[in-house]
């Protein structure tokens, strides 16, 4: 069975490792394109055939807009993995490689005979590695996965120490007795905000301004 200390302990490891790992793809997927100037997405493009192969085509039979497909594609994967590997700006990394992993997967979706074409190093159907690598990386959009071991944490200490000072501040004015309920209501909805938002930085802290924030609501 699977304790509650243990999950709070391994699985933000586990999800730190996970980011990391489709980090590490989406980076190195961009540098071997960039760094290969006879690469290009038209190919890719062209052998479109489903619902939205129209679209793919239509792309690729411009080269202006071709061009700009290419560099979406090459430095696009390069800032994705970068902000997914060292845990900056997490959540619109994940979700930008989520979007990048749709397109993929609806140009060549893996059934019907619509994948035909497309590079592939084993067998699927309806699900293959692009749709996996898209609903990880909606996990860690949603986990806030940069916390746990990226720089998205240094940032959040910084701005929650600002907030957790202006907190202990009023934990100096808190009335005491019948009427703590009638001071706290002044200020409620900014203390509740303020409260859930770092509730877990504000009782590591100081408990007791925790219980006090706690019973005026």
């Amino acid at each position: 069975m699977i304790t509650i200390n243990f999950r709070n302990k391994y699985v933000p490891i586990f999800l730190a490792l996970l980011r990391i790992a489709i980090g590490w793809h989406f980076l190195y997927e961009g540098a071997v394109k960039v760094i290969n100037p006879e690469w290009t997405s038209q190919q890719f493009l062209e052998g479109s055939r489903w619902i939205f192969g129209d679209f793919f085509r239509w792309m690729a039979s411009s080269d202006s807009i071709l061009k700009i497909v290419d560099i979406a594609n090459e430095y696009g994967l390069i800032l994705i993995g970068i902000g997914l590997t060292a845990g900056l700006f997490t959540r619109i990394s994940a979700w930008s490689g989520a979007a990048l992993l749709l397109m993929y997967y609806l140009a060549y979706p893996p059934f019907g005979g619509f994948s035909y074409g497309a590079v592939s190093e084993g067998n699927y159907f309806i699900v293959n590695k692009n749709l996996v690598e898209f609903f990880a990386l909606i996990v860690l959009g949603i986990t806030q996965s940069g916390h746990f071991f990226g720089i998205d944490m240094l940032r959040s200490r910084e701005r929650s120490s600002g907030s957790i000072d202006e907190l202990t501040s009023i934990n100096k004015i808190v009335i005491p007795g019948k009427n703590r309920r009638r001071a706290c209501s002044n200020d409620g909805l900014c203390l509740i905000f303020l409260y859930n938002h770092h509730f877990h930085e504000l009782s590591a802290l100081n408990p007791l301004l925790t219980y006090q924030l706690f019973i005026c609501f």
